[in-house]
């Protein structure tokens, strides 16, 4: 959320999250952006995890789950699952397409074999 990695065209979502949300500049408390950041706790005991990204996403660049998930994939032996979705952003909860989601993914994590779920075989795809 912070662009700590310099990838964004823009300064995304980091004033929001200062101020709002950290209640604190990251240059004022690094420490505490990487404790409540993802990609930074990822751990080989991670949870078998769904990630979905709008692949029309101007706040957040897909870049950014795609490197959350290769780094799951890299340090977990629990299945991840990834979807870019023709959209601007994720489903809502409410919506038909979330439905189906929440459907469809416990059984999919849960039964996915592991060389596909962690899709090892799947890096010809980015």
């Amino acid at each position: 959320m912070t662009n700590r990695r310099g990838h964004w065209s823009h300064r995304g979502v980091t004033p929001f999250v200062e101020k709002l949300v950290m209640k604190k500049k990251l240059s004022e408390d690094p420490e505490l952006y990487r404790l409540a950041s993802p990609i930074d706790l990822v751990r080989k005991d991670a949870p078998p995890t769904l990630i979905i990204h709008g692949t029309l996403d101007t706040l957040v660049p897909v870049d950014e789950s795609r490197r959350f998930v290769e780094a799951l994939r890299e340090a977990s032996d629990a299945p991840v699952l990834y979807a870019e979705i023709p959209a601007h952003s994720t489903p809502s909860t409410s919506s038909t397409r979330c439905a189906v989601v929440m459907r469809f993914a416990p059984s999919s994590l849960s039964s996915a074999p592991r060389s596909t779920a962690r899709g090892r075989n799947e890096r010809s795809r980015k």
